[in-house]
């Protein structure tokens, strides 16, 4: 199985967007033009070899009705492709990350935007000129970034354009166009590709984040949990591997046969947990929660999303089981505007080692990773407030990069040397630190430390909880007995019961090596503690 490469995404480059028109003002796309070379220098120097962006469809046909696209915008791109083959950087390109000409809104027949009639007609052209003047320089292609994220933040919670509020169940026919323009996009790529002699992958973004009931007692939330994840997260890859689109939760069912097989591989965006709280008084409207109010522990991003790591791993391989299509994760990370940067350092360790374990553990395909951002971005509803960039920008002062040292020296150290460590290596075996080395950096001594993370899956899976908490029942019922018969045996049966439970649970569910061979007395005392805090609803464990 390949190894991943070290990839690494950027912020959008296009801040022109006009899609119906926002209140918000844009921000000069002079901004951009000049500082795109240092972001490269910066990114080469940092050891990226991938950068993700998008070609905007309003930069290149601002008009409607243009038959070829503005000199200008296809001078603006070839820059920038230039720029990227200087320093040897692969680029991977979006084509639809939520921006739209204006004149795309205009009504025609009663409709607008994705769902106009002609909606995908037009898309094609805007494609067609992207693979004609471009196609020769890429060969990694998203059509579609987060297309279900797109849906739900514009046409049911209104924050993004369009700005509508409608119900799960009256999306259906703006899912069903993007799906269209999604596979005509993926046959225009590759007809290009074919006639030209160029290796084309084609796939989409797809938004992912774990699904779990705020009340692990409710079967209500568990169940409305399950139903959410299906039609936030796999109801979009269904529809592209089966030629059936069904939104879960609702009746809403359609053949589109024409979308059948059209991805080469999965682009995964991961940004962590969900919670689920179902109402009775309004079951087809749960309540969905960025984090858990009652859980102080949890690590919580400036945009109070709940960081879940070991919901990576299940993300990957689940997705890889499900598909069997490679796999490229294309973003990840986190909003933290400290300038510690203590949160992301964890974040990335974390979610590396997870997306580890999937190639090794889980068995998953996948060919690269890419960090979101490269550089801090224009977020669709915050915003500037917030920060996901390696590299920091001053907005007060003429858009200044700003790389920490320790930041730079780490994330290079990390992304480039993490692959080549063998499973067998002692750092894979220690507790605590997955690397140290101390630096002298402008007369000043650093000492730059990975985390391992383990901490992070110890008994994280759901199966192997479960598996635990049957153990831990049966040692209880001798401890009982022993109590009562006063037979020494039950002691021995006691411990067994724990062990042999938990072990089961380690080798064959996680596939890792039980605490109980390092710390047999504080493994044993934290079953128990976890099948107390199971109890209270603090894990999960279906």
């Amino acid at each position: 199985m390949p190894s991943p490469k070290a990839l690494y995404s950027s912020s959008l480059l296009e801040f022109n967007f006009v899609a119906p028109p926002l209140s918000v003002s844009p921000v000069p796309s002079f901004a951009a033009v000049p500082m795109f070379n240092t972001d490269f220098a910066i990114a080469s120097d940092m050891g990226h070899n991938a950068y993700r962006f998008s070609i905007s469809w309003a930069r290149l046909f601002p008009e409607h009705g243009m038959s070829s696209p503005d000199p200008a915008g296809v001078d603006y791109y070839n820059n920038i492709f230039d720029r990227l083959e200087q320093y040897n950087i692969q680029p991977l390109v979006s084509l639809f990350h939520f921006s739209t000409p204006a004149w795309f809104w205009d009504e025609k027949n009663g409709k607008k935007g994705w769902e106009r009639e002609d909606a995908v007609e037009l898309f094609d052209s805007f494609v067609s000129s992207v693979t004609e003047n471009f196609g020769a320089r890429v060969t990694h292609w998203c059509t579609l970034n987060e297309p279900m994220t797109y849906v739900f933040n514009g046409y049911m919670q209104g924050i993004f354009p369009p700005l509508e509020q409608r119900s799960i169940f009256d999306i259906g026919p703006v899912v069903k166009n993007l799906l269209l323009a999604h596979a005509s996009a993926y046959k225009l790529i590759h007809k290009h590709g074919d006639e030209n002699g160029f290796d084309h992958r084609v796939g989409i973004a797809k938004h992912t984040r774990a699904f779990e009931p705020l009340r692990n007692w409710s079967i209500l939330d568990r169940l409305s949990a399950k139903q959410i994840e299906n039609a936030f997260v796999w109801d979009f890859f269904d529809a592209i591997d089966t030629g059936t689109l069904k939104i879960s939760n609702t009746d809403y069912e359609v053949d589109i046969p024409e979308i059948t097989g059209t991805q080469d591989y999965l682009g995964i965006n991961y940004y962590g947990r969900y919670f689920v709280k179902s109402k009775l008084y309004d079951l087809s409207n749960p309540e969905i929660l960025f984090n858990d109010p009652l859980d102080e522990s949890q690590m919580i991003s400036d945009l109070g999303w709940s960081i879940y790591p070991h919901g990576f791993f299940k993300i990957l391989t689940t997705s890889y089981d499900k598909y069997s299509k490679p796999i490229y994760v294309l973003e990840s990370g986190i909003a933290d505007r400290n300038h510690d940067d203590i949160r992301r350092q964890k974040f990335i360790v974390s979610h590396l080692r997870e997306l580890w374990n999937a190639i090794n553990y889980g068995g998953a395909d996948i060919r690269g990773y890419m960090h979101w951002s490269l550089t801090d971005n224009f977020e669709w509803a915050e915003g500037f407030t917030a920060r996901f960039g390696l590299v920091s920008i001053d907005y007060e002062n003429d858009f200044e990069r700003k790389l920490y040292l320790v930041r730079k020296i780490f994330t290079k150290k990390l992304f480039n040397d993490f692959w080549n460590i063998s499973q067998n290596d002692p750092r894979r075996r220690r507790e605590g630190i997955y690397f140290s080395e101390l630096r002298d950096i402008n007369n000043l001594q650093v000492l730059i430390i990975g985390l391992d993370t383990r901490y992070f899956r110890s008994n994280l899976d759901k199966k192997n909880k479960l598996v635990h908490f049957i153990g831990t029942c049966f040692s209880i019922f001798f401890l009982v007995r022993l109590l009562f018969t006063l037979n020494p045996i039950n002691l021995l049966f006691a411990l067994l019961a724990g062990y042999s439970f938990a072990w089961f649970g380690h080798f064959f569910i996680e596939k890792n090596k039980p605490a109980t061979f390092s710390y047999p007395f504080f493994s044993l005392i934290g079953d128990y503690k976890m099948f107390y805090e199971i109890l209270l609803g603090k894990h999960k464990i279906f």
